[in-house]
């Protein structure tokens, strides 16, 4: 099972500011469950950016029961999202790899559908053929920054994974300008293992960067936020999101993880510099398309425009 379509995802963002989980259950024509779905209400910053930030979010495709029907009812459409329709601009659903169950996606009516691409790697392999799967670009850097005394670990403490957070907080206003989940999250999943790791990559004892991957029991792990001091760091020969990529891919393999999810490769047919930069890790691009449907079209092109301006976060 998809992580974001958890019980264990459901319980971590639970009573945060700001996120409203919920659940539901998609029925057949006989009354009976046939899946389910786990989604996110999220809404951010002050009163106006509250109210131009409000959408749904479902992560990973709805899971089907254990009778594996695919045939789910025309007129489920998006009613999944109904009860928090009237307070939310928009209502997306990300897949994470190509749908199993079209028959779902097919009988949605959406406004958009965006082509998005994702990259996985088949972390099955020793972690030396991993290693020969990598660029030679990305091997070299590999290299440098261990020479040079950089390390990837799993945060210790609490102040380890704070400085992680700031350097996100960094990230995000200067250059990502969308809005980033708050600390607790992070600090959540260190204080419980069954939800993930967060590594941290560390030099001369500092925290220069890191990783937060959930992951589901021993089957995938997925990067969900990374962010390091990579343009401070090449003076030093340094590269710390090619290091805590690679070390994460490894920590798969040699933990008996089945694949590590990069959880998003951009717009298919746009070029995506970041998209460059995950394809040199061995792994396979797939199609992994976004569903979104506006409630509200005006503001819903208010709120793109504010995302744009940084106005988010």
């Amino acid at each position: 099972m998809c992580f974001f379509q958890s019980k264990a995802y459901y319980e971590l963002m639970k009573g945060l500011p700001g996120v409203e989980p919920f659940s539901y259950s998609l029925p057949e024509q006989s009354g009976d469950s046939s899946a389910s779905v786990i989604g996110m209400h999220f809404s951010n910053g002050g009163i106006v950016k509250q109210y131009l930030s409000s959408r749904i979010v479902v992560l990973g495709e709805p899971q089907l029961n254990e009778s594996g029907d695919t045939d789910l009812p025309e007129e489920t459409d998006w009613q999944f999202t109904k009860p928090l329709n009237r307070k939310s601009i928009y209502s997306e659903l990300r897949l994470l790899e190509p749908a199993k169950n079209k028959n779902f996606f097919n009988s949605l009516t959406y406004t958009h559908l965006i082509p998005y691409l994702n990259i996985l790697v088949d972390t099955t392999p020793t972690a030396e053929i991993l290693y020969s799967n990598l660029s030679s670009t990305r091997k070299r850097q590999v290299q440098s920054s261990t020479i040079a005394g950089a390390l990837v670990r799993p945060a210790r403490s609490e102040d380890e994974v704070e400085s992680f957070y700031v350097i996100l907080e960094e990230l995000y206003v200067r250059k990502i300008k969308k809005p980033l989940l708050q600390k607790e999250v992070f600090l959540r999943t260190f204080r419980n293992k069954n939800i993930g790791e967060i590594f941290v990559v560390l030099f001369n004892e500092k925290v220069i960067g890191g990783m937060l991957c959930p992951f589901d029991e021993k089957n995938e792990i997925y990067e969900w936020y990374i962010g390091c001091r990579d343009e401070e760091m090449k003076k030093h020969k340094v590269y710390p999101s090619v290091l805590v990529t690679w070390e994460v891919i490894k920590y798969a393999s040699v933990n008996g993880f089945s694949r590590f999810n990069f959880m998003g490769a951009g717009i298919k047919g746009k070029p995506y510099g970041v998209r460059d930069f995950k394809m040199q890790f061995g792994g396979k691009l797939v199609d992994a398309p976004r569903y979104i449907f506006v409630h509200k079209p005006l503001l819903y092109k208010l709120g793109k425009l504010a995302v744009k301006l940084g106005l988010g976060n």
